[in-house]
C-alpha cells in the first residue's frame, strides 16, 4: 500500500501544473491513507475502496489520456471518446450484453 501511495504522490508532483487533476488525485491519495489494511477481507470495505479510490483514479486516468491525445493532436478514430462504440459494433455489443444478462449467475462463474 505504501508503494501505491508513493507512486500517487509522485504523479501528483508531476501534475503540479494542473491543479484540477492534482486536486482529484489528492482526494484519492487521502482515501488510500485512510484504508485499514484489514479492509481487504471485508466485502463492504472493498466496495468502499472501489467507490472512493479506484473509480476516481480511473476517471483521472481517462482525463489524462484525453488531455494527452488533445496535446498530440490525436482526434482520429482511435482517440478516446465518451465511450460510444462505432456504429458497426453497436449491435454486436448490445447482443453481447443481452447474452451476458440472460445467463444464470451460476453459469457466469464458470
Amino acid at each position: 500500500m505504501r508503494q501505491r501511495i508513493a507512486e500517487a504522490e509522485d504523479l501528483k508532483r508531476q501534475l503540479g501544473k494542473n491543479p484540477d487533476l492534482a486536486k482529484d488525485l489528492n482526494r484519492a491519495i487521502e482515501q488510500l491513507r485512510r484504508i485499514n489494511p484489514n479492509a481487504f477481507s471485508d466485502p463492504s470495505q472493498l466496495a468502499a475502496l472501489k467507490n472512493e479510490v479506484i473509480d476516481p483514479l480511473r476517471q483521472l486516468e481517462i482525463e489524462l489520456a484525453r488531455k494527452l491525445q488533445a496535446k498530440l493532436g490525436n482526434t482520429g478514430a482511435g482517440a478516446l471518446s465518451d465511450g460510444d462504440a462505432p456504429d458497426r459494433y453497436k449491435a454486436l455489443i448490445e447482443d453481447y450484453y443481452k447474452r451476458l444478462s440472460s445467463k444464470s449467475p451460476d453459469a457466469r462463474q464458470q
